[in-house]
């Protein structure tokens, strides 16, 4: 029977120690229902697998091939709050900060039981997008400068805007600010 007659020998083994003296074909039947019954679980987690291997392989695409792979990535995930945390997280490891942020707000929308590890992990999420502001106006300006370079105005905007509020009186944020509007 090769693998699986280790894995139905091992179930008869099991129900042998406790007490169930069952027919030999009762364990397969087990371990294909067991099978049947994590099917599901199964499958999303290979769909959460599958977007994460997308989201890898977009980054060295252009925008646009980028942000249609990303979408098809969320498409995969999408009804799937853990998939769509570990899409987030993905998001934000690569410094796709508007993709993480999107998971944030649709995982927002499944309301999360507080407590919860998903809700832990959403808000750690969360938190980390929103306190992501440099610590002086040099680090703003380049990785606003970073952002521009990968295209990704809306973020770079989003961050200028910071850090105008943060050093009102920036003559190097004011410069890039500039050049932004100019682009």
């Amino acid at each position: 029977m090769g693998r699986m007659g280790g894995m139905t020998e091992t179930i008869s083994q099991l129900m042998n120690a406790m007490g169930l003296d069952v027919s030999p074909w009762v364990a397969p039947l087990l371990a294909l229902l067991l099978f049947f019954a994590l099917l599901p679980k199964i499958l999303r987690n290979m769909r959460t697998s599958k977007a994460r291997k997308i989201l890898k392989r977009a980054w060295m695409l252009g925008a646009e091939e980028r942000t249609e792979m990303e979408r098809a990535a969320v498409t995969l995930v999408r009804g799937h709050p853990p998939g769509m945390l570990a899409l987030g997280q993905e998001a934000q490891r690569q410094g796709r900060f508007a993709l993480a942020r999107l998971t944030v707000s649709e995982l927002k929308e499944t309301r999360p039981k507080r407590g919860t590890e998903l809700w832990r992990e959403m808000r750690k999420l969360d938190q980390a997008l929103t306190d992501q502001l440099p610590n002086t106006e040099d680090e703003l300006v380049l990785m606003v400068e970073r952002l521009m370079e990968l295209d990704m105005w809306e973020e770079a905007e989003r961050r200028l805007d910071q850090g105008r509020a943060r050093w009102p009186n920036s003559n190097s944020i004011s410069q890039l600010d500039r050049a932004l509007k100019q682009r």
